[in-house]
């Protein structure tokens, strides 16, 4: 198999297993949840069979990985050990050597108070050490919120290899290229806080995965189908 380009696609776009919910056309990527030991070989087979290319999100179900309301290091490491075996790994390592597999969501939001404030980035690239004992392959990152680029940035990641930082237009008020560089700037040595160029930018840290925020209308259920063109001189990142 043989991929170009940049994958673009939505979360959830598997419908199960193997079936799409819809399309895959025009998108050829997605983030689905790949929690399910018996699923995940299988998901990823078909991936490469359709020509679509996965961010995996191995541990995705928030209540599997929390105790009285805090996220809980012991259960998220549990929960990556259910993965922790040969066909799994196998096939993780095939589909990251292939291209089928961009990257693994250890965590969504860290900065949202569903994880009951304990969680660091410290500890976030203590979790992509140990899912890298199991998938040494296997790109390990997370996904910020609109202001996620705030949070904790006196503390820098060190192990990450990459961070999605979400743009929404009603945070961000259409300033996408401040929001690229934001992003960018989450890497080693360097402060988030600001916009103030960094002193080394040949300093590479975690790689940066663009995410788009689209509200529906009040009550209505965000559509998968995209609505609006994207002209690449504005998703593209630097």
């Amino acid at each position: 198999m043989s991929y170009t380009g940049i994958p673009y696609g939505p979360y959830g776009l598997y419908a199960n297993t193997t079936e799409f919910e819809w399309g895959p056309k025009p998108f050829t990527g997605s983030l689905d949840n790949s929690s399910f030991p018996n699923a995940l070989p299988k998901r990823i087979a078909a991936a490469r069979q359709q020509g679509h290319r996965l961010v995996l999100a191995m541990t995705a179900v928030p209540s599997e990985v929390k105790t009285n309301g805090k996220f809980d290091l012991g259960k998220w490491k549990a929960k990556m050990n259910t993965l922790n075996t040969s066909t799994i790994r196998q096939a993780v390592a095939d589909g990251v050597a292939d291209g089928t597999i961009v990257g693994n969501k250890m965590i969504d939001e860290p900065e949202s108070t569903q994880w009951g404030g304990v969680l660091t980035k410290p500890m976030i690239d203590q979790m992509a050490t140990y899912a890298r004992n199991i998938f040494p392959t296997l790109p390990m990152g997370i996904n910020h919120g609109a202001p996620g680029f705030k949070w904790r940035s006196g503390e820098r990641y060190r192990v990450l290899d990459w961070v999605s930082v979400q743009y929404v237009w009603n945070y961000n008020q259409g300033g996408i290229t401040a929001w690229r560089g934001r992003g960018a700037r989450l890497r080693p040595g360097q402060r988030c806080d600001s916009d103030v160029q960094p002193s080394h930018p040949e300093r590479r840290g975690p790689g940066q995965i663009g995410r788009l925020g689209m509200p529906p209308a009040r009550g209505a259920r965000a559509p998968k189908r995209p609505t609006a063109p994207l002209t690449r001189t504005r998703v593209e990142l630097p």
